[in-house]
């Protein structure tokens, strides 16, 4: 009996310890073990950081393009920037602006009096990581380059900006509804550009001014007159296709196979008598058939195109009959 009892408390035993073990396992696995501290994240600043100064008879414009992640590969959610104002050498600063951004690209804009003027952008981001000093250092400009003049036509859905004025223009491009022009240019042009980015019965508005380029600094003139217009649908739609002519029961039957434009609006008949062309519809045809009821005897003419909805008109597409 002894001996049983002896086993008994022995089982019950293992078992407590079994169960305890398991619990604390269990906690392990929820709660984690507590060792050594993980080491600290490493933000390295990356060095490409782009910059575009350009200067004009009444404005300084600086933009700085960052990267938008750490050389580690960590995303730059924010960056706070302080703008200082000094003297050529880049002494006797002082801070004349400080903002934070989260966008990547941060233009500052300035008053030109005059040239010999050096402005530090400095900053860190949220990480409290130095960001890299972007320099930008002005010039005195006594020669400016000379203010252009353009003028705007369009052709078809195009349209095209030229300039008589000598030398590489930068254009810059808004909506006709906008406010202010980009301080990013559109492209860089001599002559002429044709701009075909444009919608129909929306309205745009352009700029150019004559540039000088050294590096990273960008000398312009004053800007030249604006010139506006207001994009209407020039452009015809195709003609129409495998025109065909009947002879039935004392009528003519035109058949055609319509065009597959999105502003397709219909379609017009023409009929040649004594040598010219007469329309025989006065309302636009909406489908691709007509009927002429008073054709004559001999050779009967006759000519279709389609129309869209802006009333542009395409060729003319001919077919003839002769009727005994």
């Amino acid at each position: 009996k002894r001996t049983d009892k002896k086993c008994k408390n022995e089982k019950e035993l293992a078992m407590k310890k079994s169960i305890l073990l398991t619990t604390f396992i269990a906690f392990i696995i929820s709660c984690g073990y507590r060792g050594e501290p993980l080491p600290p994240y490493i933000y390295t600043f990356p060095k490409n950081i782009e910059k575009v100064v350009i200067v004009r008879p009444d404005e300084v414009i600086i933009e700085v393009k960052y990267p938008d992640k750490y050389i580690e590969g960590r995303n730059i959610t924010n960056m706070n920037l302080k703008v200082y104002k000094c003297k050529k050498s880049c002494e006797a600063c002082k801070k004349i602006e400080e903002k934070s951004i989260k966008e990547q690209t941060f233009i500052f804009k300035d008053i030109y009096y005059t040239g010999n003027i050096c402005y530090l952008l400095k900053g860190a981001t949220s990480e409290d990581i130095e960001i890299p000093t972007v320099v930008a250092i002005i010039p005195n400009v006594e020669d400016w380059p000379k203010k252009p003049k353009i003028d705007i036509r369009q052709e078809k859905n195009v349209l095209t900006i030229t300039s008589e004025t000598e030398g590489i223009l930068t254009l810059y491009k808004k909506l006709g509804r906008e406010e202010h022009y980009s301080p990013d240019p559109i492209t860089y042009f001599s002559k002429e550009y044709k701009d075909g980015n444009v919608k129909i019965n929306e309205s745009y508005c352009y700029v150019a001014r004559n540039v000088k380029e050294e590096g990273h600094l960008r000398i312009e003139s004053d800007e030249s007159n604006e010139v506006c217009v207001n994009v209407v649908d020039l452009e015809a739609p195709s003609p129409v296709s495998s025109l065909t002519a009947i002879y039935k029961d004392g009528k003519v039957f035109l058949i055609w196979e319509k065009p597959q434009d999105p502003d397709l609006d219909g379609f017009i008949v023409y009929k040649e008598e004594n040598g010219k062309l007469i329309r025989l519809n006065h309302e636009i045809i909406r489908v691709p058939m007509f009927i002429d009821e008073h054709m004559k005897k001999g050779v009967n003419r006759y000519a279709v195109t389609s129309i869209d909805a802006n009333g542009n008109e395409s060729e003319k597409r001919y077919i003839e009959i002769k009727i005994e």
